[in-house]
């Protein structure tokens, strides 16, 4: 199984290469949004934010937006119907 660590550095040469342009996370904790913004040079995120549980959107998208990374919403609907 392939580290967080590892798999934003496999990223970076691909994009250093031309392989890709851009790529995101998909991240559960606002702490870990942060070190794929910090480190991991994603240039969006997905977040799971929704009218239930919006700490870690709160948390995460001023540092995002300051970096200019974007933030897609995830379960927006708090998985419900």
């Amino acid at each position: 199984m392939i580290g967080q660590g590892e798999a934003f550095a496999t990223l970076a040469e691909l994009r250093a290469a031309g392989k890709i342009r851009h790529y995101g996370a998909s991240v559960y904790t606002a702490e870990k949004g942060r070190a794929a913004i910090d480190t991991g040079g994603a240039g969006v995120l997905m977040l799971p934010t929704n009218l239930i549980a919006q700490e870690q959107g709160a948390e995460v998208l001023p540092h995002a937006a300051a970096c200019g990374v974007g933030v897609q919403a995830r379960s927006p609907l708090a998985t419900g119907c």
